[in-house]
């Protein structure tokens, strides 16, 4: 009865290696999933990323043609009414600022004499 129950060696080392292999291989096989969801996850952020910036430029490109646009339809008789008027408002500030000066040196003057 006891050669019945006994087993070959050979068989218990095939049995412990097995349940050593399994427990072996349980932490890589348990983190795989994780960073497979890391490394989908972080596919996604760049893939944002990009249509991200695919849309500032399609932004800036419409605005600038818009803006060229803008420019390239300004009426010539326009153009020249609106640097008429900016010339006009730069002389009524020359204008201003010399008639302050005069002010101030006729200021300067009434006070030299009172100081006299």
């Amino acid at each position: 009865m006891s050669d019945r129950n006994r087993v070959n060696d050979l068989v218990t080392d095939s049995v412990t290696q097995t349940n050593t292999m399994d427990l072996g291989v349980a932490p890589a096989l348990s983190a795989l999933p994780v960073y497979t969801s890391l490394a989908e996850a972080t596919s996604v952020l760049y893939a944002n990323m990009v249509a991200n910036q695919q849309h500032n430029s399609v932004v800036g490109t419409t605005s600038l043609v818009a803006s060229v646009d803008k420019l390239l339809s300004i009426d010539q008789r326009s153009a020249e009414s609106t640097q008429d008027q900016m010339m006009k408002k730069v002389l009524d500030t020359l204008n201003e600022m010399d008639r302050r000066r005069t002010l101030a040196a006729a200021g300067e003057d009434a006070l030299k004499t009172l100081v006299q």
